[in-house]
């Protein structure tokens, strides 16, 4: 069976309070700090978008992205699409929380 994300992270926008459980047994409580969107090179005739979403927490030493590729395959060979990217601590150690179970948007935080 191919791991995948919830459907519930294209959800989460900049600036979210969120709560993640994923596959590896981790419940985190964090901010999405960034969301982007890269486009593949027209040249290479790739119809493709990866979606990026990056999450601080108390409970990580660094900040994590996940990602989801979505596209058109631009070969039989290729494999599906959409592409599911395992959630990854940015430290040199690449600490891998594997794929996102759920998610629970609590909102963004009152501007004080």
């Amino acid at each position: 069976m191919e791991e995948r994300h919830s459907p519930d992270l294209r959800h989460v926008k900049e600036d979210d309070d969120v709560t993640l459980t994923t596959t590896t047994g981790d419940t985190l409580r964090a901010t999405c700090t960034n969301t982007d969107e890269m486009h593949a090179d027209p040249q290479s005739g790739e119809v493709v978008t990866t979606s990026v979403w990056t999450f601080k927490s108390p409970d990580l030493s660094s900040a994590a992205d996940v990602g989801i590729t979505d596209g058109l395959k631009s070969s039989p060979e290729q494999d599906d699409f959409p592409r599911y990217h395992e959630m990854y601590c940015d430290t040199s150690t690449q600490t891998n929380f594997g794929y996102i179970n759920s998610v629970e948007v609590h909102g963004r935080p009152s501007d004080e």
